[in-house]
């Protein structure tokens, strides 16, 4: 015990990956916390594995370690390089084509991860713009009741839930998507709401794409498959396919995974890489809790209230639906969407056929 010296307390983690915001924050707590988990990495000798910015409670954490003797890695988009870094890099940068890259390179030098405090500032905005007029919504039939999106993404759990309102929801989407003839693009499950909207979907005579990584075929798929599907290597790859073929998104109630294909397609939005619709479907309050915290990121200052308003929110299919329809995005983008290289972030996945449009 005596001889242990304080420099290899803990060496169990020899790097550790850090996710935080490029802002500080409006408490003084925040940069205090960047600073004191920076000294504890070094205290401990671990190396800090991190975003690559220079700014906010980055810029904090990473000087810490690097000024204290450890190793500091930083992985960044290039469309992120102007935004993030200020005038100085950090120990050693990586740079990479976008935000799936990005996570993955981090990943896999890391041996833990921990979350400080994340992203932007505030102001007051208006989000929706409604342009209709009486002559428009009398011709419309009902059979073309918004057209104007062909594909909706659905993020959805591969479990029904304990309450009978998420099956119904998900029950609800699927004929509300059916109803405006709008195909569905998920995540390829049989199983839980994934099984009910597919189904739903597919039986209503629009097509179905799923897509699912070959590692979750068994634990997603029971029995029989709906629809087209596409299998794909892994998780980042799954999203990319999802994304790339949908024109806009609903989330629907579901555990980490949902959340977190919510979140990244929230993020890309900010960030500038599309300006698709992005829906919350609030079942039974369901995601109340989220959203509060969105706005806690507004009130604490990581997130700028336009930025806020990129969620979508409703009850209902029929009122969400309508609403994605009138979104037209007010924020501010990080970086211009040609800035993003989008072939690779959007990059071609082995496994499965194109999708094609069979109604066309």
């Amino acid at each position: 015990m005596a001889s242990s010296s304080s420099n290899e307390k803990t060496r169990k983690f020899k790097r550790i990956c850090v996710f935080c915001g490029s802002r500080a924050g409006y408490k003084s707590s925040f940069s205090e916390a960047a600073l004191e988990l920076g000294k504890e990495l070094v205290e401990r000798n671990i190396d800090l594995v991190y975003g690559g910015g220079s700014v906010g409670l980055m810029g904090l954490i990473s000087k810490t370690v690097f000024n204290g003797g450890c190793h500091v890695l930083g992985v960044i988009p290039k469309a992120l390089m102007s935004h993030e870094i200020s005038g100085e890099t950090i120990g050693e940068v990586k740079t990479v084509a976008g935000m799936h890259q990005r996570k993955s390179e981090m990943a896999k030098h890391a041996d833990a991860f921990i979350a400080l405090p994340d992203k932007d500032k505030k102001k007051k905005l208006i989000v929706f713009r409604r342009k209709r007029n009486s002559s428009t919504m009398a011709s419309s039939s009902s059979n073309e009741k918004t057209r104007k999106f062909k594909r909706i993404c659905v993020f959805c759990g591969s479990r029904a839930g304990y309450k009978s309102s998420f099956s119904e929801a998900a029950l609800e989407l699927g004929k509300e998507l059916v109803e405006r003839n709008i195909d569905l693009v998920y995540g390829g499950g049989s199983v839980g709401l994934m099984g009910l909207i597919s189904k739903t979907v597919f039986n209503g005579g629009c097509h179905v794409l799923g897509v699912i990584p070959k590692a979750l075929m068994s634990h997603e798929i029971s029995g029989e498959t709906i629809g087209e599907v596409k299998t794909v290597a892994g998780m980042h790859q799954r999203k990319s396919e999802m994304a790339k073929h949908a024109d806009a998104f609903i989330a629907l109630p579901g555990g980490y995974g949902t959340m977190e294909e919510l979140l990244e397609v929230i993020t890309w939005s900010q960030l500038g890489v599309h300006e698709k619709p992005v829906g919350l479907l609030n079942v039974d309050g369901y995601y109340n809790s989220l959203i509060a915290l969105f706005d806690k990121g507004v009130e604490e200052g990581f997130i700028h209230d336009s930025a806020r308003q990129i969620v979508v929110m409703a009850h209902t299919a029929e009122e969400l639906i309508n609403k994605m329809e009138e979104y037209a995005p007010i924020h501010e983008k990080v970086a211009p969407r040609q800035s993003w290289e989008l072939d690779k972030l959007l990059e071609p996945t082995s496994g499965g056929e194109p999708y094609r449009d069979l109604r066309s």
